[in-house]
């Protein structure tokens, strides 16, 4: 079970760590506080407050058939980035192009392919509002808020706390991602057209 499950348990557990949980000007900002905050979890952000944009497997979608049209096809609203497009599963398409809310292939044929991307999680608007990641990663949520409540109460040192608490968090979510796929074992790369004889 998730810490937090819903918008509504976030944004107790965040009024009550700032100790706002009764301020009218803190609840009428926190809309705008998740909001940057899912930005800077599917973004990542630069400097001076610099994290990662955050890619995990419950963000992955797949989209079967994407119909290309002389080598063209819509963009998914929800595309942050592309993992590959394929025929049928299988065979990578090598070259992809995205130019504003188009996706283009070369050559630019007319056909179905399969594409497979990490899609941004659903926003949060309403308290019963939840979404693969939060219920995934709430402590990731919980820090992102935190940055942008201690930024709203203007406390500088608490803001270099939760930005320090989230870039530790996205940092271990990822490692343990990368571990997920590339197991304990160290990892060699494939030899191409080379047999093993017994």
């Amino acid at each position: 079970m998730s810490v937090f499950g819903t918008l509504g348990d976030l944004r107790q557990a965040v009024a009550e760590e700032v100790m706002r949980a009764n301020h009218r000007g803190f609840a009428e900002a926190f809309p705008r506080m998740v909001k940057f905050a899912e930005n800077r979890i599917v973004n990542g952000s630069a400097r001076p407050f610099e994290t990662q944009a955050f890619r995990v497997p419950e963000m992955e979608s797949t989209i079967d058939p994407l119909i290309f049209i002389d080598g063209v096809a819509a963009k998914p609203a929800d595309l942050l980035e592309p993992i590959q497009v394929t025929w049928d599963g299988e065979g990578v398409v090598p070259a992809i192009t995205i130019e504003g809310n188009s996706i283009y292939i070369s050559p630019a044929d007319t056909v179905d392919l399969v594409l497979t991307y990490y899609a941004r999680p659903a926003a949060l608007s309403a308290d019963d509002d939840s979404n693969a990641v939060l219920l995934a990663y709430p402590d990731l949520y919980f820090q992102a808020v935190l940055i942008e409540a201690y930024g709203y109460t203007r406390d500088a040192e608490r803001k270099a706390e939760a930005l320090a608490a989230f870039a530790a968090v996205l940092g271990g979510i990822h490692l343990t991602d990368w571990k997920r796929k590339a197991g304990a074992a160290p990892l060699y790369p494939r030899i191409r057209n080379a047999w093993v004889r017994a």
